[in-house]
């Protein structure tokens, strides 16, 4: 039992961490996008979101 739990624990975490790279990324290039008015990083953060929610 003990061994399940720390394995779903380190899922988690990885997972969590995944998401928090992938959002930072995400801002990263929002904010890029907004003050170069670069349409293109603007999609590519967009068709990003589906990953996101696949957490």
């Amino acid at each position: 039992m003990r061994e399940t739990f720390r394995a779903e624990l380190d899922s988690l975490t990885d997972d969590l961490a995944r998401a928090a790279r992938l959002a930072g990324q995400m801002m990263t290039n929002a904010s890029a996008a907004l003050s170069q008015a670069d349409l293109g990083l603007a999609e590519l953060v967009i068709s990003g979101e589906g990953e996101m929610k696949a957490l």
